[in-house]
């Protein structure tokens, strides 16, 4: 009989110490989340728009251009960090900004060929809009 109750009290024990672990694992789990990106995203070949609350990541596009189109920023900063950097794939940078101000500009292509925007959120809010404006012909 007194082997009984302590099997059930053992029982009882082992069921209570699993609950308590999986409670601790799920709040060292959910405390430790911060949010990456909270906002809405628009791409397509000419353009990266992004209007967000929470920017804390990495964000590339890449733009097919001719020597004389122009990349177009026009960015709106409320809060945080935002660089830019715009590059020709395996080269140097044509445009480099960090910690950037709400601004609106464009950067001349030299030559055709890739070009990537890259664009890094520390918990930043507000939006930027980058995109391809052509050269008149």
């Amino acid at each position: 009989m007194e082997v009984d109750v302590y099997k059930e009290k053992v029982s009882r024990m082992k069921k209570y110490i699993s609950l308590i672990c999986a409670m601790m694992c799920i709040m060292t789990t959910a405390c430790g989340t911060e949010a990456i990106f909270n906002g809405s995203k628009v791409r397509n070949e000419n353009d990266l728009q992004m209007e967000y609350t929470v920017f804390n990541t990495t964000e590339q596009h890449d733009f097919e251009l001719e020597a004389g189109d122009s990349i177009v920023v026009d960015f709106e900063g409320e809060g945080g960090n935002v660089s830019l950097t715009i590059q020709k794939a395996g080269e140097d940078y044509i445009y480099t900004g960090n910690k950037m101000q709400t601004c609106s500009f464009s950067v001349e292509a030299p030559e055709a060929g890739t070009y990537t925007a890259i664009v890094v959120g520390e918990n930043a809010k507000g939006s930027i809009h980058v995109y391809v404006e052509k050269a008149e012909e």
